[in-house]
């Protein structure tokens, strides 16, 4: 399998290559339009700004060097205020065009996670059009880069900014309840200086259109009759897809983008596994609480995986990526002793235990078709007690909850939503039946009501955490396609 060439490197937005991670501060400006020359005219301004992957190392590796980047992305409603040609606009995926409010229902958005209730995305808010991420090595480079984009948005006619979010990386790395964050990612065939059999790589087009997937098929990509690409600014359609042949691919090096904000209760999560490990004697337990806490996860604080840490937290093994993630379930671990059937980690990546046949292959194979790249980042930099007191059990016996804001900003990009992100979310994070459970779910999946437990095997009674709380709500969400380069500027050449 060949490695991307420069011109594909140029072609791909930045951020589906690499999450850069030593951009610590993110801005995301929600934007709509009503001018349709207008949203043009901004999309050929802004190109300057949107980052290529050709940005990218010839290594894994974030580019220190480069210490700002900005991505570029549109809601199906967006393409059409842009009046993309019809053609195109029906051969999008169909979860897509109906847009993640219409499928809520089936996402188990469902009481105070409901659509309504959310502070961007929600019928109740202002139609999302596009959204502007920006990423920055410190406050002072996002200063200067935002000020640039909104320059662009305030000069633009009929665009504005509806909605904004700030989101930031933890100088530990750590989620909001305190575990290690941004692990346990799938890297792509193709990628710089990466071979095909190294652990953990997943066929390009689960990730990218207009390449071959796990089932050897090039995903369903949006089309664009060659008649309305006059000045050839798109790529045909692969060979291999037959009668679309002769048809512009205005998906080929773009993906879909879901976004959802996820509010974290860091007083209810530890509070509630403060009162599982209390003692006769009404003292507390932190070693147990914690634990308790990491086998809902799936992991210990310091991201090392029961798999391979099965009695206590190894932080060399955490800060290893090397043996963080190079572990399987079927033979060490069949039944979930060590990691739950019902955590979290094996709940949204399940790699080779989802069968029970040999053929181990099969099964990651399998679970390689509903992976995502994961581009997400905490909000609210204020804790209610440091984060990285978790690795060391220094949990208070009693977590005040201070009434801020405070959570992720979660970005999974993939070929196919449905097969992807909505399948992990709905067949398997919320899936109350999961690996034969009568009444468990996800606990940090964004689905749980609070009306569900959480099995943990165990010698000689298994423990169960009962009416495990919703520690996590939805407060918004959107679904998003990515362009390709070629694809952005054949909209800023669209109404010119």
């Amino acid at each position: 399998m060949p490695l991307f060439t420069n011109e594909e490197l140029s072609d791909i937005q930045g951020l589906l290559l690499s999450e850069w991670a030593h951009l610590r501060r993110s801005r995301y400006l929600f934007l709509q339009f009503n001018d349709r020359e207008g949203a043009s005219a901004f999309i050929d301004s802004i190109m300057p700004f949107v980052t290529s992957a050709i940005q990218f190392p010839e290594r894994w590796d974030d580019d220190e060097d480069l210490d700002a980047i900005a991505t570029l992305m549109f809601t199906h409603a967006g393409f059409a205020k842009l009046a993309l040609p019809e053609e195109a606009m029906w051969s999008f995926a169909r979860e897509f065009i109906y847009g993640m409010v219409k499928r809520s229902p089936i996402l188990g958005d469902e009481g105070f996670n409901e659509p309504t209730n959310w502070v961007v995305g929600g019928p109740n808010n202002p139609e999302i059009h596009a959204l502007v991420t920006l990423d920055a090595s410190n406050d002072e480079r996002m200063a200067k880069l935002e000020s640039d984009v909104r320059a662009i948005i305030s000069s633009s006619t009929g665009v504005s900014i509806i909605h904004e979010e700030s989101g930031f990386r933890h100088a530990t790395d750590k989620e909001p309840f305190g575990w290690l964050d941004g692990i346990s990612q799938p890297r792509i065939q193709r990628m710089p200086g990466y071979p095909d059999n190294v652990n953990n790589v997943c066929a390009t087009g689960e990730f990218i259109l207009g390449y071959l997937n796990e089932s050897g098929i090039y995903p369903p990509s949006p089309f664009i009759e060659a008649t309305h690409d006059p000045k050839n600014l798109l790529p045909f359609n692969p060979e291999g897809t037959k009668e679309l042949s002769k048809k512009k691919d205005f998906g080929r090096n773009g993906t879909y983008v879901v976004y959802r904000k996820l509010y974290q209760d860091v007083a209810m999560f530890w509070n509630y596994f403060n009162q599982q490990a209390k003692r006769e004697d009404g003292t507390i337990d932190k070693e147990r609480a914690v634990f308790l806490a990491a086998k809902v996860i799936g992991r210990w604080p310091s991201g090392a995986p029961f798999a391979l840490s099965p009695e206590k937290d190894n932080p060399a093994i955490g800060q290893d990526p090397a043996q963080r993630d190079n572990f399987l379930y079927h033979d060490r671990d069949k039944d979930g002793y060590q990691t739950p059937l019902s955590s979290h980690t094996r709940r949204a990546n399940p790699r080779d235990a989802r069968f029970m046949e040999e053929d181990k292959n099969f099964a990651l194979g399998s679970s390689d078709k509903h992976r995502i790249i994961r581009r997400t980042v905490a909000y609210n930099q204020n804790d209610i007690f440091p984060r990285e007191h978790v690795e060391t059990c220094n949990i208070p016996d009693h977590v005040e909850d201070d009434g801020a804001d405070r959570g992720a900003q979660f970005f999974a990009l993939n070929a196919s939503i449905r097969a992807q992100f909505e399948f992990i979310q709905i067949d398997w994070s919320n899936n109350r039946h999961f690996q034969g459970f009568r009444n468990n779910q996800d606990a940090v999946g964004g689905g749980n009501l609070g009306d569900s437990d959480f099995e943990i095997p165990a010698k000689p009674a298994r423990i169960t955490l009962r009416k495990v709380p919703p520690f996590v709500k939805v407060r918004g969400g959107a679904y998003f396609f990515m362009p390709s380069l070629s694809s952005l500027r054949y909209l800023a050449a669209l109404n010119a």
